[in-house]
């Protein structure tokens, strides 16, 4: 058993905890609630003060494409890919773009891209995901992150 402590809490059911701390046994949260109250309850639990943070449950993204992450709207590729269109025209372009590149290069630029995809999941604080994929490979690499 482990007691994360932190600034906030926030157990979604209620308001905010300030000074909040998280009861979790194994990947099973047992309780959420002020910290001194938490440590009671479980007084031979490890215990871990996060500082100055909150602490929320994971977030969840219902609508992804990863394997599409290296088409991204970054800045240096904004003039090849991503000009002023309709929605349409730039969801053809993209559906032309990816044919193209996959009878190129195969599928090993798109799994490298869905990895990368997964990280910036799990740098965002994303536990949970829908995604819309073509990869075989994608349950795969999904088990190896850890998110669902």
């Amino acid at each position: 058993m482990q007691i994360f402590s932190s600034r906030f809490a926030f157990p979604i059911t209620s308001s905010p905890i300030e000074k909040g701390a998280v009861a979790v046994d194994g990947s099973f949260i047992r309780a959420v609630g002020p910290h001194d109250e938490i440590l009671r309850k479980f007084p031979g639990a490890e215990q871990r003060d996060l500082g100055d943070v909150a602490l929320l449950p994971g977030l969840v993204n219902a609508h992804t494409h990863l394997e599409l992450t290296h088409f991204g709207p970054f800045k240096e590729r904004r003039g090849l890919f991503f000009k002023e269109s309709s929605f349409v025209d730039w969801l053809m372009r993209l559906g032309i773009r990816r044919r193209i590149k996959a009878r190129l290069l195969g599928s090993r630029p798109f799994i490298r891209a869905y990895r990368n995809g997964l990280e910036m999941l799990r740098a965002s604080g994303i536990t949970c995901f829908g995604d819309i994929t073509s990869l075989p490979e994608a349950p795969a690499l999904v088990a190896d992150k850890g998110l669902r």
